[in-house]
């Protein structure tokens, strides 16, 4: 199956990126976010415990559908050039992929709003 793409700029790099992830790929991703989470039944009568998960995780869940959904970087593939780009310009991708992509990040990038007027006592 032939997946659509779209492109997009981000920090002055040509990104060529697939509009979804497939299942077998948000299935590794979601493996990253919980590897190593485990979840205990409390005993009858004690408070239900819920399981924390590690930032270090949510990064790694991250990573994985960044690398799932970009395909290329500036007509070279993705592989090749996510892992060398600036940490600046890292973040700048998964930030502009998350805006771009609603389909592989859920969750928009949460951007803050520098016209709001500020309050005054």
């Amino acid at each position: 199956m032939e997946r659509e793409t779209t492109e997009f700029e981000s920090s002055g790099h040509k990104i060529v990126a697939y509009t979804f992830i497939t299942a077998a790929e948000a299935r590794d991703a979601k493996r990253a976010l919980f590897d190593g989470i485990t979840v205990e039944a409390p005993d009858v009568g004690m408070p239900t415990t819920k399981p924390k998960i590690p930032l270090s995780n949510t990064e790694s869940y991250m990573h994985a559908q960044l690398m799932a959904c970009v395909f290329t970087v500036d007509g070279k593939p993705a592989a090749q050039v996510i892992e060398q780009l600036p940490s600046d310009e890292y973040d700048a991708l998964v930030t502009d992929c998350r805006d771009h992509l609603p389909r592989v990040f859920l969750v928009k990038a949460k951007t803050l709003d520098t016209h709001s007027p500020s309050s005054t006592n």
